[in-house]
């Protein structure tokens, strides 16, 4: 009121003197900011323990989100050798050794860096697998490893086939008619799947041909998850929800609200059907609420996003390899004499069918902390703190001119490595094996000019971001 009256009274002055105030303290701040980045800039280049290591020239930052860092650090990589720094306080490698000696069994186990992906602490005290340290994360495998084994694969093939074949029928529906953007249908297709595997409630995507909210939230999670480890990188974490788009804090909400919404339902219901969450429940440790949410969510993000990208992958792999096409096609049709005969026991005995080392689901590496008292990695020792991991990718992306060569593949290591192996191997890739198997078994697929640099064109933080792969379907001509 007060200064809304002088301002009215005393226009002559408050121009004088309040707005050159204002300038003054904006500059003042603005300087400082500058300052300070400048002052960190200084000390990165010429202090830091790390100051020898081959970096980018440009802030690290700008890379991370733009979704460039993975192709600047196979430069990296391509110009410098196995270690390159590819932020401040991060060095990414990319052999075998290195593998072992990050990521392997040892006894001080190198810390996971909550700021390198996905995993961050969970709420109320509870941490997802992803974050968890030593201890509970052992305690949490054993619950989950019976939801996600071979036996719990078998079990649910019925499960399995409902939803390839649910994915055939759609797309035989629009055969010999427009190219159809085959991200979608995968990404449909694993989302059902894995909330029906999870507690018995898909979400329908596959069938109305529309992931809905729900995946829109994903993705939007995904999206914000690369800015969230920004500001919690430099302690900025507070800000977010000043700094980033409401929409995008706001799913984080969003999602957790839906879980939980399915978690009640499907716990008000008794079943004598295995799902996920009954292992969650019937386990011999114990699985706070939060914990099965947390998980939950994980298991979703990894069996959507990450599976449909393995799929994808392979379909470009393959229809801009024709001839591996025609022989994989081939061996297919050769093999099963009918739709029926594709299960996953049968499916799993094709072992053509590989994608993983050719572009990988993740575009970034797990981050470990170094721990107290430092370590020698690939003969060279790293100061204690040091964030150190293996590109998921980068072995592949740097292999022989033909993404199918024989190549290393001790250095290829798509589910990790050690005991923090990824436990959706066995779900993941008895999915994939049918959906591949059913799709070349059916169809004859073309990918479509528009999508055939499809990999060189995708953008990688915690995720990929994935562009149309556009694909023309006819019926297999026998």
């Amino acid at each position: 009121m007060a200064g809304s009256f002088a301002q009215e009274a005393y226009p002559a002055l408050y121009s004088l003197l309040i707005i050159p105030i204002l300038v003054f303290v904006l500059n003042v701040c603005l300087f400082q900011a500058i300052g300070a980045l400048a002052l960190h800039g200084i000390y990165n280049v010429i202090f830091h323990p790390l100051r020898d290591y081959p970096a980018t020239q440009l802030v690290w930052i700008y890379y991370r989100l733009t979704g460039q860092l993975v192709w600047k650090s196979i430069e990296l990589h391509d110009k410098y050798g196995s270690v390159v720094r590819v932020a401040p306080n991060h060095l990414s490698y990319t052999t075998e050794t290195a593998w072992k000696t990050i990521y392997g069994l040892r006894t001080v186990e190198m810390e996971k860096n909550c700021h390198a992906g996905f995993s961050r602490p969970g709420l109320k005290g509870a941490h997802g697998i992803l974050s968890a340290d030593k201890s509970n994360h052992a305690r949490l495998r054993r619950i989950l490893a019976p939801a996600l084994s071979d036996k719990f694969v078998k079990y649910h093939d019925a499960t399995i086939v409902k939803y390839v074949n649910l994915l055939v029928e759609k797309l035989h529906a629009r055969c010999n008619q427009i190219p159809v953007d085959m991200n979608k249908y995968f990404e449909w297709t694993t989302m059902d799947l894995i909330g029906d595997l999870i507690c018995g409630q898909p979400e329908g995507a596959l069938q109305r041909e529309n992931g809905g909210r729900w995946l829109e939230i994903l993705t939007q999670l995904i999206q914000s998850q690369v800015w969230i480890q920004a500001l919690e990188t430099y302690n900025m974490v507070g800000w977010r929800e000043y700094l980033l788009p409401k929409f995008r804090v706001q799913a984080a909400f969003e999602n957790f609200k839906i879980i939980n919404a399915k978690f009640e339902k499907r716990l008000a219901n008794s079943t004598d059907r295995r799902d996920m969450l009954s292992y969650m429940i019937s386990g011999k440790d114990n699985m706070t609420p939060m914990e099965m949410r947390l998980n939950a969510a994980t298991i979703i993000g990894a069996g959507t996003g990450t599976t449909a990208t393995w799929l994808s992958t392979a379909i470009h792999s393959l229809t801009t390899n024709p001839e591996v096409y025609q022989k994989l096609a081939k061996k297919i049709r050769t093999e099963f004499s009918t739709n029926s005969e594709i299960t996953s026991d049968r499916a799993a005995q094709l072992p053509y069918l590989a994608a993983l080392r050719t572009h990988c689901p993740s575009p970034s590496s797990t981050g470990r902390f170094v721990p107290p008292g430092g370590g020698i990695i690939d003969r060279r020792f790293v100061p204690a703190g040091t964030t150190v991991g293996v590109h998921q990718w980068l072995p592949a992306a740097r292999e022989s001119a033909s993404p199918f060569a024989n190549d290393n593949l001790a250095v290829v290591n798509p589910f990790s490595y050690g005991p923090r192996t990824c436990l959706g191997i066995k779900l993941t890739t008895a999915e994939t094996r049918m959906i591949l198997a059913k799709l070349f078994w059916h169809f004859d697929v073309e990918i479509m000019p528009e999508s055939e640099e499809w990999t060189d064109r995708q953008k990688g933080t915690v995720a990929w971001h994935r562009t149309p792969l556009m694909c023309e379907r006819r019926d297999k001509i026998l």
